[in-house]
């Protein structure tokens, strides 16, 4: 009997701990669960804060959901480009980044800075005490962000419809852009005009039925990750400027790819194929055309990637006739 009640006892006693294990248990885990629910909830705060702080106005998407095109950005190389521009006049500094792939412009960034270097934002505006410029500034920020929407979907920063409420926004994001595609238009692998030809030789009535304009085509990336960049302007039934690229990834190559990123082994090839580039597109624009080009020894590779993108090029043009 003895025997009998302490057995008896010694369950319940085992039931009360495992009882108390496991409502300890589950304490402990919705404590776990309120804390990394309050922890979410602060980074997500933190997140949205530095966001808020981060920059003046910014819009971005998917390039390939882009529509439209636009041929001077199309020639541009991919890469993200930023420029920094002071503008006297409204006592702002503006520090812009335009991130381009597939020849869209996908993301754009902008920071406005007034006289003491502070960043205007959302924040910014929050602290001003004057009415009318805290209205103003708003306006602006607001305007701006609409700017480069529109930039976006239309692919074209020199026909925005000015709002009237924005005057200071719509200087400093024209300015800002002409600085910023500046930048970007200056990386390529060689670029030769009309002018810096001695005479052209022949024309060619495939050129001559081309209407006027700039034609630029990407190729596709090869096996090695490079791909081309081409653009033909034509004028007058003639090529009047060549601009071309080979870009591996998304550096370009050119003399300073040469210098920083070809093994040792290879660049005494790098040279010799960026000499016969500078032969062949001045070569191009006298002759009109590629059939007539000596292919110079050691230079073959570079010869290859320009006609396959010239005949790209070429026919693009003729299609769209």
């Amino acid at each position: 009997m003895t025997k009998r009640l302490f057995l008896l006892l010694g369950i319940t006693l085992l039931a009360v701990i495992a009882i108390g294990c496991q409502k300890k248990e589950s304490d402990k885990t919705t404590s776990m669960k309120l804390n990394t629910e309050n922890l979410n909830t602060n980074a997500s705060s933190i997140y949205e804060d530095t966001k808020q702080k981060n920059y003046t106005a910014e819009k971005g998407i998917a390039y390939s959901k882009i529509i439209e095109s636009n041929e001077v950005i199309k020639s541009i190389v991919p890469g993200a480009y930023e420029s920094e521009i002071k503008l006297p006049n409204e006592n702002l500094t503006v520090k812009t980044k335009i991130s381009i792939m597939n020849g869209k412009i996908y993301r754009i960034k902008v920071k406005v800075y007034d006289e003491n270097n502070s960043l205007i934002n959302d924040h910014y505006i929050s602290l001003l005490s004057d009415d009318n410029r805290k209205q103003k500034i708003a306006n602006g920020v607001i305007a701006l962000n609409t700017y480069l929407e529109q930039i976006i979907k239309t692919q074209n920063y020199q026909q925005l419809e000015s709002l009237s409420e924005d005057e200071w926004a719509y200087d400093v994001l024209i300015k800002a852009f002409d600085a910023t595609i500046s930048k970007a238009l200056e990386k390529y692998t060689i670029c030769t005009d009309i002018k810096n030809v001695n005479k052209i030789q022949a024309k060619s009535e495939k050129i001559k039925s081309i209407k006027d304009g700039e034609y630029t085509i990407q190729t596709k990336k090869d096996y090695e990750n490079y791909f081309e960049i081409l653009t033909l302007t034509i004028s007058n039934g003639v090529i009047e400027k060549i601009k071309f690229s080979i870009v591996d990834g998304v550096k370009v190559f050119n003399e300073e790819y040469e210098k920083v990123f070809s093994k040792i082994l290879y660049k005494e090839q790098c040279r010799k194929d960026l000499a016969g580039l500078k032969q062949y597109v001045s070569e191009v624009i006298a002759k009109q055309g590629m059939d007539d080009i000596d292919v110079i020894t050691g230079a073959t590779w570079s010869y290859d990637k320009l006609k396959y993108a010239y005949d790209k090029a070429i026919e693009d043009a003729l299609n769209k006739q």
